[in-house]
């Protein structure tokens, strides 16, 4: 288009009259009508699309051609209308096709998908942390709220997880600080691990939750399975003949047993506590045989040591063992008391020692790690092979560990004596 002189003249006059108009914070609905009505007064064009849209636009117009700004949003398509898109919220593009505050065509309205936090957990927001990126993009881990918890669960430096169903479950380190700061794109959100309260000796231990009690009776029974590769996993030393001062059910229930009993001072009972008098030691079969035990300081809890410690390790390691559930916080960190996690050990080697026993009777021909099941049960075929508890177990919480002695290295050791019936 061709101006003349006085036509130009005109022109500028409407293109100041279009720059009072359309501000740089102008919608560009204002934009396109103040333009429009300008420009024809002025006869300098006709109301096509090109002339109309000529002035100032907001930042965050859709651009279409690309080259629209937000000083110029000549070409520009569909600003009328289109609110302003946070980051990628309600974007289903492909990444590099998705929305931005710039350029919102398609958006939808952002949404949040929440749901109830998984055991240990708050929520935390929509989104993504911006910052302690630990690692996420692997689908399996983000089928479902649970699995990904327990993913985040079994990495001591992972504090937060940001799910999206089906597509990432992200994790992140305390590097993200409080993740007050995230990216909010749409159908994900993030949870943060809830902060743990220490037990503290002499206080009742804290109620256990069912979580609780799932994911250490799976600790418990694992343990029993492989006692030997769990020593090595934990770092767990066995004094004496391996094959024989390994943890084992019978173990847990003896240390169960003699944690309630008194200390000769009449203190104590069920107080996660044991004399450490010989506990390190385990005898061989043939010093047994010869009666060669020094009865005066052999030790009631002798071979107990192993047991005592792969419980410190369940106690303190939310992450101990591997191919058992995780947890959040470590027992300790969740107020559990030493005393009520001894406890719950000597019920649970009941209760799969049962279970076990039963399971051979049927002769069953199966795979399974204790080898119990390919032994020849004494009375198979017996009405009385089976065994059953006269009443379901029921399991309190509220025991007290004893103080610490000063003496001791570990705050489960006393040079207290028990008390022994004479």
């Amino acid at each position: 288009m061709v101006l003349g002189r006085g036509a130009h003249k005109g022109f500028l006059l409407g293109l100041f009259m279009i720059r009072a108009f359309c501000s740089e914070d102008a919608a560009c609905d204002t934009c396109k009508g103040s333009t429009s009505s300008s420009l024809l007064q002025l006869g300098t064009g006709s109301a096509g699309e090109g002339e109309l849209r000529e002035g100032p636009c907001e930042s965050w117009c859709v651009p279409s051609p690309s080259s629209c700004t937000g000083k110029n949003c000549k070409g520009c398509a569909g600003c009328a209308g289109i609110a302003r898109c946070a980051n990628w919220c309600g974007n289903t593009e492909d990444w590099a096709d998705r929305c931005t505050k710039w350029a919102c065509d398609g958006c939808g309205p952002c949404t949040t998908t929440t749901t109830t936090p998984p055991f240990g957990y708050t929520a935390v927001g929509a989104g993504w942390c911006d910052r302690g990126y630990i690692g996420g993009w692997y689908a399996p881990d983000a089928v479902d709220i649970e699995t990904c918890a327990q993913r985040c669960n079994s990495e001591k430096n992972c504090k937060f997880f940001s799910l999206k169903v089906g597509a990432t479950c992200s994790r992140y380190s305390s590097d993200a600080g409080a993740c007050t700061t995230r990216h909010e794109p749409d159908a994900y959100f993030t949870y943060g691990k809830a902060p743990g309260e220490s037990y503290v000796p002499g206080e009742p231990g804290a109620e256990w939750s069912p979580e609780h009690q799932k994911a250490i009776r799976a600790k418990l029974i694992r343990v029993f399975q492989e006692p030997d590769a769990l020593c090595w996993e934990g770092n767990i030393q066995v004094p004496g003949e391996r094959w024989s001062g390994l943890p084992t059910m019978a173990k847990f229930l003896r240390l169960a047993f003699h944690d309630c009993m008194k200390y000769a001072d009449g203190t104590g009972g069920c107080d996660g506590c044991l004399e450490w008098t010989g506990v390190g030691e385990r005898f061989a079969r043939d010093q047994l045989r010869k009666f060669l035990l020094n009865a005066s300081d052999d030790g009631h809890n002798n071979g107990l040591q192993p047991t005592v410690e792969i419980l410190e390790k369940i106690y303190t390691d939310p992450t101990f063992p591997q191919k058992a559930p995780s947890l959040p916080q470590s027992p300790k960190d969740s107020g559990i008391s030493r005393a009520d996690l001894w406890a719950f050990a000597g019920m649970v080697a009941v209760e799969h020692g049962i279970q076990l026993n039963n399971l051979a009777c049927h002769k069953l021909d199966l795979d399974d790690d204790t080898g119990i099941l390919k032994q020849c049960h004494p009375r198979v075929g017996e009405p009385d092979c089976e065994v059953a508890p006269p009443r379901p177990f029921n399991f309190a919480s509220g025991r007290r560990d004893c103080l610490p002695d000063p003496t001791a290295d570990q705050p489960y050791k006393t040079s207290k004596k028990e008390l022994h019936p004479a």
